[in-house]
């Protein structure tokens, strides 16, 4: 079984992994939509989780038009 390290390293690898086949434009998109996660943190249990998703949403579908 592997130790917690290991773990780690092979959760940092995967992520390497996962955003080099990305290209330019989607690598951008994810960069905004993480962005936009992490300011918004703080509302992921209330009323306004809902609106924030939505507007994620469009966000992302406007990029890839």
């Amino acid at each position: 079984m592997p130790n917690w390290e290991e773990v780690q390293e092979r959760k940092i690898e995967m992520q390497k992994d996962a955003v080099s086949s990305l290209g330019k434009e989607e690598y951008e998109v994810l960069r905004r939509v993480l962005e936009l996660e992490w300011e918004n943190r703080h509302l992921a249990h209330s009323a306004a989780a809902s609106e924030i998703r939505k507007t994620l949403r469009n966000f992302i579908i406007q990029e890839f038009k």
